[in-house]
C-alpha cells in the first residue's frame, strides 16, 4: 500500500454505477453520491479523512445553472435582515450565544419571537451582526423550540 491506495474493509456498500433516469440533470445525483462517498468514508476511518471532512470543492460554489449556493445564503441573509427590520415592533432579537450558553464560532442568531411554537431563527455569519443593530440584543438566545425547516416555512408562511 503507498500512501495514495487504501484497501476498503468488507462491509463497504458498492459504489452507485447508473444514474437514475427520469432526472432532468444529474447534478442532484452526482452531489448525492459524493456526499455519500465523503459519509462512508468518515464511517469507516478512511486513512486521511478528517471528521469534518468537506467536498474538495467549495459548497459555495455549487450551482444548480442559475445561482450558486453562496449567492443564495446571502439572498436569503439579506432578506431575512429585511424581513425581520421590517417587522421589529414585533419579538425579533439577536444573540451570540445559544440559551445555554454555547456559542458558534463566527455565527449569531437572529430570531422572531420568543415562545415555543412562533420562533422563526438562522445563523447569520458575524460580518452581519451591526446590520442588525435595530433587533434587541440579549445576552443568551430563548430556550431553542425544536423547531424544523419546514416549521420555519410554515411560521414564515403565517405571518
Amino acid at each position: 500500500m503507498n500512501d495514495n491506495t487504501f484497501d476498503l474493509p468488507n462491509g463497504v456498500p458498492p459504489a452507485r454505477e447508473k444514474i437514475p433516469t427520469g432526472l432532468p440533470h444529474p447534478r442532484p445525483y452526482l452531489i448525492d453520491m459524493i456526499n455519500d462517498m465523503i459519509r462512508d468514508a468518515q464511517k469507516i476511518g478512511v486513512p486521511g479523512t478528517p471528521a469534518d471532512c468537506r467536498p474538495p470543492v467549495s459548497t459555495n460554489l455549487i450551482s444548480d445553472g442559475y445561482h450558486t449556493f453562496g449567492e443564495l445564503y446571502a439572498h436569503r441573509t439579506r432578506l431575512f435582515i429585511a424581513l425581520c427590520r421590517y417587522i421589529q415592533f414585533t419579538d425579533v432579537w439577536r444573540s451570540k450565544s445559544h440559551s445555554d450558553g454555547t456559542r458558534l464560532d463566527g455565527y449569531f442568531l437572529l430570531g422572531i419571537g420568543f415562545n415555543a411554537g412562533e420562533q422563526i431563527t438562522y445563523h447569520l455569519e458575524d460580518e452581519y451582526w451591526k446590520d442588525c443593530a435595530f433587533a434587541a440584543t440579549l445576552s443568551k438566545a430563548p430556550p431553542f423550540d425544536g423547531h424544523t425547516p419546514q416549521d420555519v416555512l410554515q411560521r414564515l408562511a403565517n405571518l
